[in-house]
């Protein structure tokens, strides 16, 4: 069954790659797209580079690179007509090994930073990598490479109207074969 809005442009071939003998299009598949489009929130990621070893992070220069972009985030979601009570911050910290080639995401609250909240994020990070890699490395100094906030815009819930379904019985329809 084909969804989306350029689902039945690509059912063919890959029905053909797979040996699917039959692909249905419902009528109104591209509308389901505009449908998704319509209901989903909105959301913005505004980035930053900060590169720091934690223990000598200045914490309010992080502050204040979060500051800013969390207020990024609010006016570009006030354009859109996103009021504040709708609007929802999220910070995440990109952390890594010193050297490493790669970074863990570390989600992080809000407010001023402080010691304690960078070093909850060094355990969060040690967590994160081991669960991501199977093992930490608690004795190797870690560094921030990238401080990231992204900012949502909860739309309304639609409600949407239910109908009884009217079509053919269903209890004939081939099961447990695909």
């Amino acid at each position: 069954i084909v969804g989306g809005g350029c689902g039945a442009a690509h059912a063919g071939r890959i029905s053909s790659e797979l040996a699917m003998p039959l692909v249905i299009i419902p009528r109104l598949a591209s509308g389901l797209c505009a449908y998704g489009e319509a209901i989903a929130d909105i959301k913005h990621d505004y980035t930053a580079s900060y590169t720091t070893q934690l223990d000598s992070l200045d914490h309010d220069r992080l502050t204040s690179i979060l500051e800013s972009l969390e207020a990024n985030g609010h006016k570009d979601l006030a354009s859109e007509g996103v009021a504040a009570d709708a609007a929802c911050i999220e910070r995440t910290l990109y952390i890594r090994y010193v050297g490493q080639a790669w970074e863990c995401p570390v989600t992080i609250p809000g407010g001023m930073v402080t010691r304690q909240m960078i070093s909850e994020a060094e355990e969060g990070f040690h967590a994160v990598h081991e669960q991501l890699y199977t093992f930490s490395d608690r004795a190797t100094e870690c560094e921030l490479i990238t401080v990231n906030v992204t900012a949502y815009g909860r739309k309304p819930k639609i409600e949407v109207p239910s109908k009884p379904y009217e079509g053919r019985d269903p209890s004939q329809a081939k099961k447990g074969e695909r």
